[in-house]
């Protein structure tokens, strides 16, 4: 083949960065190739670019545009890649440490043309996010028709949308037969909402439309995002051959009719969440499959099988009938689940569907199945259990110690995945060397710690005061001397309002022990919103605990101890042995998301021995709006903690759970609380799992429940 050899400059080949001329002249010379040409791309780092892809080769002759040496070609900042034409080929390009400024960062068009017959091998994205997790983009978006992504690595995508998307929006990107293969799919976090998928095949608009997109061969680890792992929403699609690993999800056939998953492993190891396969809609098939170790329930059951709505709309649960669930092998799984998600309004049952011909075996002794209404849709036959426990009470299940092992030696490894020149195997998190930083109390003393060491000890019981927010955007532990009679206190005293004593930014862990934050306000000087506090806009979660430290002199209705933004999320907050006094907004304020969209501020909330007295709003306010249902959380375990006087506003509530999934309170004390409402409030839904025990009202209001269980 002919190359055409991009010739540098002496100036050029000097500069590792701000390349723009480098990749216009490169865009030049893509769209004057010819059938067989080789671009050739140098080594560098590319920040700010836009690669803007035309050409048009044969299927004998495509147009190769190459890494000089795969992934040592940086696209960084804001910069993303457009292909359109045909039979081109991109290999090797590494996308890292920056974000698409608008759309996806890499999409199979460019401006009104898209691609077919192209192909994008060899590549990485990594970890190439917005500053705002809530800016909504994939990373790759298909158009077109046959085109090919293949032995490629996505890897930490943490804003909303599908890590991949196949879109179906025009007649030209219909019935596509595109080829997603040999990936690796990694860490895809929590996203504590809807729209946290690594992939989705089309939408509702266009579920009955046929993709007959390839989904095969690809090795999905981590991938946690949010109930789907991949969501098809469209017809006559093939998921085969793929391995789930430790991934708190499950494949989803959530519209569209006559798709096939088939010859997939699925590997919990006992993993929380751990999910399978899910089925909706018309003519779909599970068919040798193998599930292990899979913990999930409800929509992520090693199989669950939904309960749909009468006469639904477009994006709404349609009737599972004429489904076939075959040859599949389940080890070590808790039940499979029938009807999920039957309710008031979930009322149609499936129809046609067989089940035949499974294996259902390990040492977990649950059962089979569980189903949450009439199983008259089904037929089960010739289904093997080995598994210490009663048959189902119906026909078609019996009793087999041998049964044929499906083969699944031609699955691909995880290294035989993804660009053979990235380690897979690199850890996320490196641990910090702990410079630890002893320092008296003067002023900004702890914003100049922050800028020597990560474990800062004030060694007086004095004032620490700040004139600015101290930015946590490190693991961070700040603690109070050992030998300390009484707490430091840490106090702000800048110029501007509502600005946080802490300030939790991306990259930040936060650990305190043995501390007062104290909102009193200094003469003249601005006054702080909360304790601690994220950063309103962030591009991941964040952790932070809290040890025998108390929260206080907040003033305002919308201050708080600890109090959340929009569009941040808490991946774990811990408070153990706190106090919370005098504060007219809340204690702990994890509501900040208002659109009922299912939204939350933190997935997990532990709080043990604590106090909270005199909180004119609530001690602990959490909330998740909407009626979504892709997520786990939020969850809070309480324990051995005292409300007194605690929002005896009218309708106010001591403790406000609204929508939280998961609540285990124990050996909780109310005195004098909740006395204009309620101690509790919950706003539950049946499938919610609530612990409520050993706990004392004294002159306070009791439990609010929407079910009235409570």
């Amino acid at each position: 083949m002919k190359k055409l050899l991009i010739l540098l400059t002496t100036l050029f080949a000097l500069v590792s960065c701000g390349k723009k001329p480098i990749i216009e002249q490169i865009n030049k010379q893509v769209n004057n190739a010819k059938p067989g040409d080789v671009i050739v791309i140098p080594n560098g780092v590319y920040k700010d670019v836009s690669l803007q892809f035309y050409a048009k080769g044969t299927a004998g002759n495509p147009i190769l545009i190459k890494a000089e040496e795969a992934g040592k070609v940086l696209i960084q900042g804001a910069s993303n890649l457009r292909l359109a034409g045909e039979f081109v080929i991109i290999e090797g390009l590494y996308f890292t440490n920056g974000y698409s400024p608008q759309g996806a960062a890499i999409e199979f068009r460019l401006g009104d043309e898209v691609a077919n017959n192209c192909r994008i091998t060899n590549c990485v994205i990594e970890d190439y996010n917005p500053s705002d997790r809530s800016a909504s983009y994939a990373w790759v978006t298909f158009y077109g028709r046959y085109n090919r992504f293949d032995h490629n690595c996505l890897v930490g995508k943490q804003n909303a949308e599908a890590t991949l998307v196949v879109a179906l929006d025009e007649a030209r990107n219909q019935q596509n037969l595109h080829q997603i293969d040999h990936n690796y799919f990694g860490r895809r976090p929590n996203y504590g909402s809807n729209g946290g998928e690594t992939m989705r095949v089309g939408n509702s608009q266009y579920a009955h439309t046929a993709s007959f997109t390839q989904i095969e061969d690809n090795y999905f680890e981590h991938c946690s995002g949010e109930v789907e792992i991949i969501s098809i929403k469209a017809a006559n699609n093939v998921v085969q051959r793929n391995t789930f690993f430790e991934c708190e999800g499950s494949v989803v056939l959530r519209h569209g009719a006559d798709n096939t998953v088939a010859c997939n492993k699925f590997l919990g190891n006992g993993k929380p969440h751990t999910g399978g396969v899910r089925i909706i809609n018309a003519n779909q098939t599970v068919s040798f499959n193998y599930f292990e170790g899979l913990t999930g329930t409800r929509f992520r059951a090693p199989l669950a099988i939904m309960n749909s709505v009468p006469n639904p709309q477009a994006n709404r649960y349609h009737q599972v009938e004429n489904a076939k669930v075959e040859g599949n092998i389940f080890v070590n799984c808790v039940p499979i689940e029938l009807s999920v998600g039957a309710d008031n309004e979930r009322t149609v049952r499936p129809k046609n569907v067989w089940i035949m011909d499974n294996i259902f075996t390990g040492s977990i002794k649950q059962p089979v199945f569980l189903a949450f209404d009439k199983i008259d849709g089904y037929t089960f036959k010739d289904n093997s259990v080995a598994i210490a426990v009663e048959l189902p009470a119906v026909s078609g299940f019996s009793y087999a110690t041998k049964f044929k092992e499906l083969d699944f030696s031609d699955l691909p490894t995880k290294d035989q995945t993804g660009a053979s020149w990235y380690d897979k195997n690199k850890k996320n998190d490196v641990a910090e060397e702990i410079i630890t930083v002893e320092i008296a109390a003067s002023q900004n003393s702890l914003l100049d710690a922050l800028n020597k060491g990560n474990k800062i000890i004030l060694t007086e019981a004095k004032q620490y005061f700040v004139d600015a927010s101290l930015v946590i955007n490190k693991p961070v532990e700040i603690v109070a001397a050992g030998n300390l009679s009484e707490k430091p206190e840490i106090l702000y005293n800048g110029k501007a309002n509502k600005t946080p004593i802490i300030q939790i930014a991306d990259g930040g862990l936060l650990t305190i022990k043995g501390i007062i934050l104290n909102g009193k306000q200094s003469d003249g000087r601005g006054q702080a919103i909360s304790a601690v506090s994220p950063a309103e806009v962030m591009s991941r979660s964040y952790k932070a605990k809290f040890d025998d430290c108390e929260f206080g002199n907040f003033g305002e209705g919308n201050m708080a101890g600890f109090k959340a933004f929009k569009n941040t999320l808490a991946d774990t907050l811990v408070f153990t042995g706190c106090y919370f006094f005098e504060i007219s907004g809340q204690g702990i304020d994890l509501a900040a998301e208002k659109d009922d969209n299912g939204r939350y501020s933190a997935e997990y909330l532990k709080v043990d021995n604590c106090r909270f007295y005199k909180i004119l709003g609530c001690g602990i306010n959490l909330y998740r709006g909407g009626t979504d249902e892709s997520t786990t959380g939020p969850r809070i375990d309480l324990s051995n903690s005292l409300f007194t006087d605690v929002n005896n506003q009218e309708r106010g509530a001591a403790m406000r759970l609204l929508g939280v999934q998961v609540i285990n309170i124990d050996r909780a004390t109310f005195e004098n609380s909740g006395c204009g409402g309620g101690s509790i409030r919950l706003d539950e839904t049946p499938w919610d799992k609530i612990n409520i025990t050993n706990c004392m009202f004294n002159n306070s209001g009791k439990i609010q429940s929407y079910s009235k269980k409570w």
